[in-house]
């Protein structure tokens, strides 16, 4: 499966559309609205390629990564959001819950989203406003229910005619945004876009597909509190395994079997990648040019630095000394 990102020259033409190649993590944060907590999860250095376009009110966004890349994303826009597998190389999961192209995960405003995004796939997203989507009269009653009890980590739809009627819906806002007459043609695709959107849930909802809503696998919860004790302990020096379980209870393999699971790393690999993820940021930090890259290393906990510069290079595919420069350029 392939998506379409339009050439260079029509994006210059068209003030609706952006495509962006980027060669850092945190400068694909900075495309994304709303707070984002990105780690860099596979080593070596970083590429991707984000496109992003509003028309007629309505918003996409398609991202491909060369790297694997943990998401924590709280999306602070007042939109209903619908998030589609483009391409996929290997597992992308989110809140633990595996996708393919089949699977559509439609998020409430205000949403929190946690997500394992793997190398070498396309993400794509539309965000719609709330008032004119579940305004719409192409929207069913029971589906506007349904959309507004949706809790803040959103559902997840096994449907694979769901899925294609989304993805056609977005390479026609793609197409749209680069078109000749998008300025004229704007306010007419972004209507047709909610009305495609309230048509296809509500048609979803008619075949009784929502019973086949993906549930979050329970085991998911228990990863999350551990996840959360070690982000709290990343600044000590040692990390008990023991100390991450609820209750500190269970077994080395099963805490081990919870991490590999759900980030595809052992606990103290990960332990050490969050460390360097917030290593490159404070390096990135030009606010903090004049302190010691040592210095920095240190309050992450690396206290040697030749194994510590072995670790950064291994993991970003650069020394820190180049992070360093790039952030002063």
């Amino acid at each position: 499966m392939s998506f379409w990102f339009p050439p260079k020259d029509q994006v210059t033409r068209s003030q609706l559309i952006d495509v962006k190649t980027v060669h850092d993590i945190d400068q694909a944060s900075e495309l994304h609205p709303g707070d984002h907590l990105r780690t860099q999860l596979s080593t070596g250095g970083y590429s991707g390629k984000i496109l992003s376009g509003n028309i007629g009110g309505v918003t996409h966004l398609i991202e491909s990564s060369s790297q694997d890349i943990e998401w924590e994303t709280h999306v602070a826009k007042n939109v209903f959001s619908f998030s589609l597998v483009l391409e996929q190389r290997h597992e992308i999961s989110t809140y633990g819950v595996r996708r393919d192209a089949s699977t559509v995960l439609v998020m409430p405003p205000r949403s929190a989203i946690h997500t394992v995004f793997a190398a070498h796939g396309t993400i794509g997203v539309i965000a719609v406003d709330p008032t004119e989507l579940l305004s719409s009269k192409s929207l069913l009653p029971e589906a506007a229910d349904w959309l507004v009890r949706l809790e803040k980590r959103g559902e997840f739809i096994q449907s694979s005619w769901l899925a294609e009627r989304l993805r056609d819906d977005l390479r026609h806002l793609t197409e749209c945004s680069v078109s000749a007459n998008a300025t004229r043609i704007q306010e007419v695709a972004g209507t047709f876009a909610v009305t495609s959107i309230a048509n296809a849930l509500s048609l979803e909802f008619l075949r009784r597909r929502y019973e086949n809503v993906l549930k979050r696998p329970p085991s998911f919860e228990t990863f999350w509190q551990m996840r959360a004790n070690m982000l709290e302990q990343l600044s000590e020096n040692d990390l008990n395994l023991f100390d991450l379980a609820p209750n500190k209870t269970g077994s080395k393999r099963t805490i081990e079997n919870m991490f590999s699971r759900n980030v595809g790393l052992a606990p103290m690999r990960y332990f050490r990648v969050l460390r360097l993820n917030r290593t490159r940021q404070k390096l990135l930090d030009r606010s903090r040019l004049k302190e010691s890259i040592g210095d920095i290393a240190c309050e992450e906990g690396f206290w040697d630095w030749s194994r510590f510069s072995a670790y950064y290079l291994r993991q970003f595919g650069e020394r820190p000394s180049e992070t360093r420069m790039r952030a002063a350029s």
